[in-house]
């Protein structure tokens, strides 16, 4: 699935289960069991990219822009290609963390989010823990859905390619 949209600075996608009903992509911490999202994705342009974000955000109403939502628990590709962990905890400002790794052009990734059972966060890039991580832990009984934010730079990042989407319980990873 091609998520590049109409290649416009500033522009971009948020893909997510509906906010609007129920939808059994919803997971309740404290309560679910350990649950995880993974995304693949290549981007053509990958310096055309202002914000790719794979991760876990409270169920509530769309924001506009991705640092806006009360919690959040994400990796992705940020400025100047670096990977990053963004993290939002009870509406405070964004946590940006720079795992020290970095993407290229055209290049497929595989980010994911891991949630235990009792919300404490763990990262993976491509199936291992990332250089440098950051700690992270949602509030019992938040209700968290997974998703995927995407937005332009200047550069425009040409196909954005959505290659596989991926969420669960833990106990279903092979």
């Amino acid at each position: 699935l091609d998520i590049g949209m109409d290649q416009t600075d500033n522009d971009g996608v948020e893909l997510r289960p509906s906010v609007l009903g129920k939808s059994d992509m919803r997971f309740v911490v404290g309560t679910d069991a350990a649950f995880y999202f993974k995304a693949k994705i290549k981007i053509e342009d990958a310096s055309g990219t202002d914000d790719l974000r794979i991760g876990f955000r409270k169920f509530e109403a769309d924001q506009a822009n991705v640092d806006d939502y009360d919690e959040m628990a994400t990796i992705g590709i940020g400025a100047s290609l670096n990977i990053e962990i963004e993290t939002i905890l009870n509406n405070a400002a964004t946590t940006t963390t720079d795992t020290t790794n970095n993407s290229a052009d055209a290049q497929t990734r595989e980010f994911e989010v891991r949630v235990s059972s009792a919300g404490v966060v763990t990262y993976l890039l491509d199936g291992v823990a990332p250089t440098t991580t950051a700690a992270f832990t949602f509030d019992n009984a938040e209700v968290v859905i997974p998703f995927i934010f995407f937005l332009h730079s200047t550069d425009l990042a040409g196909k954005v390619e959505l290659i596989a989407w991926e969420c669960g319980h833990q106990t279903s990873l092979q």
